[in-house]
Formats: C-alpha cells, sequence, structure tokens
C-alpha cells in the first residue's frame, strides 16, 4: 500500500513539473542588473544608432569580444571590444554581404547567431532563402555555405554552453529555430548539414509563432537543464530536458531585468534576447531594448 501510495504521489509530481510555472526557479538564471540602461556603443559607424546595433550575436575571442551585427544595408558587420559596451567597428566592414537582385532589393541577412566548435565559428543567420550558415576561423574571414535550412525557416539557435561552444545530444547538434507555425527543431552531425523534426512545442498562444533566441544547457551543475530563450509579444524562457529536447516542461514570463536600483521588470523594456555567455564569475546578457537599440546586463549567478 505504502509503495503503491509512492508511486501515484510521484507520478502526480512528474505531472505536476511539466505544466507551465509562472513561478521564479533556480532554472532561469537572474535577474541580471543594467545600472545605465544606455546601448551598447559602436564607433566608426555613427555612434548608438539603431540600424548599427539591431540583430547583434557576441562572442569572445583571444580576450576580446566580438559582435556580428546588422548593419544599415541589412548586410553583417563585426565590431570588437575589450569591456563588452564599448565597442570599434572592423574597418573593412562588411564581413558578410547579402545578393541582392531588382525584384528583392532591400531584403538582406539579419538575426545573427554565434558558436563555436573545435576553434571553428559558426553564424546562422536569416535571408530571403532561409536560414543560413556560414564559417570562420578568426570571425572576420568567413565561408558562405549557402542555405542550412530552407524557406520559411528563420531564427537558428543552436544548442550551446555557457562559453558559446555548440554541445551534442546523443551525437548531434541541436538547433531550434522559427516559423509561422511556431518553433521546429533540427538536428546535424557536422553543424552545417541540417534534418528537420517535425515536431509541435506546446506553448501558449501570445507565443505562436515564437522568435526563437537562444538555447542554453549546462550551466548549472547537473547539466539536465535547458534554456530556451524566445519572444513574440514579450519575452520568456522555456525549460527543457537534455533527455527530451523536444518537449517544453516548464515555461516563465518572470522578471529578469532589474535596471539600476528599480523594481524587476520583463517588460517592456527588453524587446528580444540577443547573446548570454558566462564570462568572469558573471552571466553577461545582451538584448534589443524598445529603443531598438543593444544593451548589456549582467548578474553574477
Amino acid at each position: 500500500m505504502y509503495k503503491k501510495r509512492l508511486l501515484l504521489l510521484c507520478a502526480l509530481a512528474l505531472t505536476q513539473c511539466r505544466n507551465y510555472s509562472h513561478t521564479h526557479s533556480d532554472w532561469q538564471l537572474g535577474p541580471f542588473i543594467n545600472a545605465g540602461m544606455k546601448p551598447v556603443m559602436i564607433s566608426g559607424t555613427g555612434g548608438p544608432e539603431p540600424d548599427n546595433t539591431d540583430n547583434a550575436a557576441v562572442i569572445r575571442k583571444d580576450d576580446k569580444f566580438y559582435m556580428l551585427y546588422r548593419n544599415p544595408g541589412s548586410h553583417i558587420s563585426l565590431a570588437f571590444s575589450d569591456n563588452g559596451t564599448t565597442w570599434t567597428s572592423y574597418s573593412h566592414n562588411p564581413v558578410l554581404s547579402a545578393d541582392y537582385d531588382e525584384d528583392l532589393s532591400g531584403r538582406g541577412m539579419e538575426n545573427p547567431r554565434l558558436v563555436v566548435y573545435q576553434k571553428v565559428y559558426y553564424v546562422y543567420y536569416t535571408t530571403r532563402d532561409g536560414l543560413c550558415v556560414a564559417t570562420s576561423t578568426d570571425l572576420i574571414n568567413w565561408t558562405n555555405h549557402g542555405t542550412a535550412l530552407g524557406r520559411k525557416i528563420y531564427n537558428g539557435a543552436v544548442l550551446m554552453n555557457p562559453g558559446n561552444k555548440a554541445v551534442k545530444l546523443d551525437s548531434q547538434f541541436v538547433m531550434y529555430s522559427s516559423t509561422a507555425s511556431g518553433p521546429v527543431i533540427s538536428y546535424s552531425r557536422d553543424l552545417i548539414h541540417w534534418e528537420i523534426q517535425n515536431v509541435e512545442f506546446d506553448l501558449p498562444e501570445k507565443y505562436k509563432p515564437a522568435e526563437i533566441c537562444m538555447a542554453l544547457t549546462d550551466y548549472h551543475e547537473n547539466g539536465d537543464h535547458i534554456i530556451l530563450f524566445l519572444r513574440n509579444t514579450v519575452p520568456g524562457r522555456a525549460l527543457i530536458s537534455k533527455r527530451d529536447p523536444q518537449k517544453i516542461i516548464q515555461y516563465s514570463e518572470d522578471a529578469f531585468l532589474i535596471p539600476g536600483s528599480g523594481e524587476p521588470t520583463g517588460r517592456p523594456v527588453a524587446e528580444t534576447w540577443a547573446a548570454i555567455m558566462k564570462h568572469k564569475g558573471k552571466w553577461w546578457l545582451w538584448y534589443k531594448d524598445t529603443d531598438l537599440a543593444i544593451h548589456l546586463a549582467t548578474t553574477e549567478e
């Protein structure tokens, strides 16, 4: 009788943990603190104009921060920084150029996402042809490999660790991306060729369609969690188990940002997530604010 009751309680607890949660849990990270609330500055491009820092991706190499961002011409440009806030643009930008023709003028590259694996850097970006991928060993000279996933698929977020290294699950890399009907998941063995899986994610209606921003794992000692950073009308986070990367088990819109000495807020301060990493014992989070510029916030956790 005792064993049956124990099994029943365990089953009930498992069912409850799979429901969406609006209670702050240790899996969420944060809250993050932005004392100045000033946008990042990229010198050499006319200052921190919205077009200069929109759609940014950040990674570290050789003790420096590197940012790929969409420039006013919808190409992808590069900037360097020692502190993650004040940036200097690369003198020979753009590092990736969009292809135009008369019928598709003005539709270029956007939403770059960066990961590294075995000293090779991979950037995934959205074009009119779908989700594309390029590789580099120095973040300056890039080899374009063309379309990774076809039309109507965009915002590719490869599963990564706190150092922005791509992580394998069962000998395969995992990528979450967006479609008009909702998020999708894809798998790859080389980070270039991807196979999409037809999986329907259980999301609240206001996150359909959802913009997939980042997918993070190995940020806790047990290493069993995945945080999926996403947005539609508001930014949110979803908890996924590495044992089943195709199923969301918790969801949160809890406040994640403290603007200086004020109260924590989740909206409308942050428009969307841009990049995250752990560096010198702190989490560094870049996000696009409602002023359409990129900001930096940190947390000790």
